[in-house]
Parts: structure tokens; sequence; C-alpha cells
């Protein structure tokens, strides 16, 4: 005598079988946080602009060098024209050090060079990239 013998059906060979548009379909669409504040449609971002965070902190304490020593206490904390990587850029670049953010959901968004709230007060430099670099290591021989 084997189990085989007098074993019942199971219950999924009992069960009628069920029609293609009873079977439940998967959630594939993501909310969208990009045009939606926490993905709910309908509600907008509520946009400011502030510095970039890390900028704010090195800002306001900045790193100390020896004893009385502070190194690079204004370095990198403002928006300016730079000729750094003019080869890449193929002229000067304004380098922004703020950002656009929700002040509801947190989310950051990229801010276009002309949107800086300091733009108007740095105009572009009147010489051109590959001369500021040269006077810059002439000063740096010296």
């Amino acid at each position: 005598m084997s189990w085989d013998d007098d074993a019942e059906p199971r219950v999924s060979e009992l069960r009628a079988p069920r029609s293609a548009d009873e079977y439940p379909t998967r959630h594939t669409r993501r909310r969208s946080t990009k045009k939606w504040c926490r993905g709910k449609e309908g509600v907008e971002h509520t946009l400011e602009i502030r510095l970039q965070r890390a900028v704010a902190s090195r800002a306001q304490q900045p790193h100390k060098y020896g004893r009385d020593r502070y190194r690079y206490l204004d370095a990198g904390y403002h928006c300016r024209w730079s000729w750094w990587l003019w080869w890449i850029y193929d002229d000067w670049r304004y380098s922004c050090r703020h950002e656009r953010y929700c002040t509801s959901c947190g989310k950051i968004f990229p801010l276009e060079s002309a949107s800086c709230p300091e733009y108007d007060q740095h105009p572009k430099p009147r010489i051109s990239a590959q001369e500021a670099e040269a006077r810059h290591r002439q000063a740096g021989k010296t």
C-alpha cells in the first residue's frame, strides 16, 4: 500500500481555473517626485534658494591649521567666475554655491548659473582664461 493510492486531490487541482482578467495587476507606476511634492499629484513644490549645506557649514566653522592660522577661510564659499578647467569648458566658467530646494519636502533641484543671486555682482572677466592661468602660474613662481 502506498501513500499515492488513497491520496486526496490537492486544493489547487480542485479550484476552478481563473480567467486572465481576474489576476491582480502589479503596481508599476512610480510617484513623480520631480514634478510633485512628495509624489502627491497636484501638490507643487515651494522652491527657495539657499547656500549648499556643506558650503554653509564650512563657512561657519572653518578648519584651523596650526596655532593661530586659519587656512582657506575664504576659499570656495562664494560664487565666482573661474578659469579652472578652461580647456574643458572652452572659456570662463561660473561656479555657483547655491541650490534650489523645496521647503516642505527638502528635495534639491539644480540651479542655473544665471539664476544665482550673486550672478550680477560678478561681471565676466575681460581677459581670456588662458591668460588668467598664465598670470596665476607666474605669481606662484615668484
